[in-house]
């Protein structure tokens, strides 16, 4: 489930949207002219069947899971839920995470849209073999706390397999058909008929030539510096700056401070050498591995530009709204409005004299203030340099911001990683606040007992409702920050683990603090979108530095929140 499915996941009819879902694009897609499969051997628990389908411009991914019986009585284990996998596309299209249905306990689905042609990677990693969010522990197999990878560790691949499809020039779009009114048992007869239809029991095979895009899939993803494709791809402006090139599109309106703001990394100045390089280097996701114990990650996986020089990158964050309801804007003024094209603001476009001014923000002053974890110590650096101009030489070196808060006249960061401290202690002296709390609960701090996700909004709610009659009544301006996503570290993705902070978790996590959100009557920060696409951009497999590409959009967002 993706945190910008336009279904409302709070209503009651959401898992019957979702087999609806499924079903419309199954029929969508059952007379597809190319079809390949994939068998990877990847888990003890299940067997897959990885399907790839494309019609038009469009890609179907469909992942059959099976059980096997187990070799004796005393091996069975009860099934506690059910795979969750990550879809991530690489290629001239952009960079990004697409979101992967559920649509019964045997089958997965998901749909990317290739707009420019070229050849994609297209990644699926298996997240969880077995995950149930009402019992997250168990779900995860927990074992001791460790720093080092536990002896008899399985191999940390995650990687079920990797997609290669090329659009080529000129391709057809596929005309958008109605959603069926029928639901799971649909989709599952229809993904039969499809299987039946194209023999998918061959491995990485083309199965009917002559479709418009080609397909094929390895456990390697594919070249994807083929110079013989044209040049041409997404461009979009580098920070501070606007679209690269002349437009002849009117321009568009900027996206809301607030509510969710979907999204895909697209490359700036079309799909040339730069852009070939960079998407090859993140095709296949990395594993941070550990270093010594009791030691920090090591940076087994360098990305220079995206960590500390995102204005070097060939990448920018480019902004996709959808059409939605007003659940998915979010609540408070502002709110990213539904539907159509919207521009990220720009940082050069904000006075921060002006701005912190008109806030009364400054020496013997109020403050901006920020309460939350290390990543709300990160984004109060972030503000701190934007407020000074960016001229304490501590903003130039991030390494020892994990322990230190910047000592500033113009921002004031309270730690409270489990959000059991009062927040409106001192809340006088804060012209804006920024609340944030999610990862503490999922980590290897909970001592082996992570919160599930209704637990982790009930905290949550009981933490912010001492704000909600201040900010309701004017006398506290409070913003509630959505939780970033983490690269994978072998400690999520090893068998025997001990932390819990990954997407699926995380996301989760982010579902119910909308949820309080919208009970409480907080504006929301997506700091969501531009992070689970581009994890890659995290310097220390966890935080994002300023100057980094999604540490960048992140500041913005924030600077635009508090200057509307």
């Amino acid at each position: 489930m993706s945190l910008y499915e336009e279904a409302d996941a709070g209503s009651p009819d959401a898992a019957d949207d979702v087999a609806v879902q499924c079903a419309g694009i199954l029929a969508d897609h059952i007379d597809a002219g190319t079809c390949v499969s994939w068998l990877p051997q990847k888990s003890s628990l299940s067997r897959y069947n990885l399907t790839a389908c494309g019609r038009g411009s469009h890609v179907l991914l469909l992942i059959q899971t099976s059980f096997p019986a187990p070799a004796t009585a005393a091996a069975a284990a009860p099934r506690l839920g059910f795979p969750v996998f990550r879809v991530r596309a690489v290629g001239p299209s952009g960079v990004w995470r697409q979101r992967v249905l559920l649509c019964s306990a045997s089958l997965s689905l998901s749909r990317l849209e290739l707009s420019h042609p070229g050849t994609h990677s297209v990644e699926v990693v298996e997240m969880y073999p077995d995950l149930s969010l009402c019992d997250v522990r168990a779900s995860a197999r927990a074992a001791a706390s460790t720093t080092e990878l536990p002896p008899g560790s399985p191999p940390v691949e995650p990687w079920m397999g990797f997609l290669s499809a090329t659009l080529p020039p000129g391709s057809p779009a596929t005309a958008p058909t109605t959603a069926p009114t029928t639901a799971t048992a649909t989709a599952s007869r229809s993904f039969r008929n499809l299987r039946h239809a194209r023999s998918a029991g061959s491995s990485g095979r083309q199965l009917a030539p002559g479709g418009p895009i080609a397909l094929s899939w390895s456990d390697a993803p594919p070249r994807l510096n083929d110079a013989t494709m044209p040049s041409s791809g997404p461009s979009a402006g580098g920070p501070g700056e606007g679209p690269a090139g002349p437009t002849t599109e009117p321009e568009p309106r900027h996206c809301g401070p607030y509510g969710l703001v979907p999204g895909r990394w697209e490359w700036v100045g079309g799909w040339g050498r730069a852009a070939r390089a960079q998407a090859q280097a993140i095709a296949r996701s990395c594993v941070w591995q550990p270093k010594r114990p009791f030691e920090a990650f090591a940076t087994s996986c360098p990305h220079p530009d995206l960590q500390f020089n995102g204005s070097a990158a060939p990448l920018r964050w480019r902004a996709r709204p959808q059409q939605a309801g007003a659940a998915a804007a979010g609540p408070g003024p502002g709110a990213a409005a539904a539907g159509g094209p919207c521009e990220e603001p720009k940082l050069k476009e904000f006075d921060a004299k002006a701005c912190l001014a008109r806030l009364g923000v400054g020496p013997s002053r109020r403050r901006l203030c920020l309460r939350g974890d290390s990543h709300s110590r990160y984004l109060a650096w972030a503000l701190h340099g934007w407020a000074t101009g960016f001229a304490d030489p501590a903003l130039h070196d991030c390494r020892g911001w994990d322990k230190d808060a910047p000592v500033s006249d113009f921002v004031a960061y309270l730690s409270d990683p489990w959000a059991d401290r009062n927040l409106t202690a001192g809340v006088e002296n804060c012209s804006v606040t920024i609340v944030n709390n999610g990862h503490w609960p999922a980590s290897f701090q909970t001592n082996g007992r992570p919160r599930n996700p209704k637990d982790y909004g009930e905290r949550l709610k009981a933490w912010l409702q001492p704000l909600e009659a201040l900010h309701t009544a004017g006398s506290a301006r409070v913003v509630l920050a959505l939780t970033v996503a983490q690269p994978l570290q072998w400690r999520r993705q090893a068998a025997q683990t001990q932390d819990w902070r990954t997407e699926p978790i995380l996301e989760q996590y982010n579902f119910e603090a909308l949820r309080v959100a919208s009970e409480l009557g907080l504006p929301v920060l997506d700091l969501w979108g531009p992070s689970e696409g581009l994890p890659e951009s995290a310097w220390d497999s966890s935080h994002y530095y300023w100057k980094s590409s999604v540490g960048h959009v992140l500041m913005t967002r924030a600077v635009a929140a508090i200057c509307s």
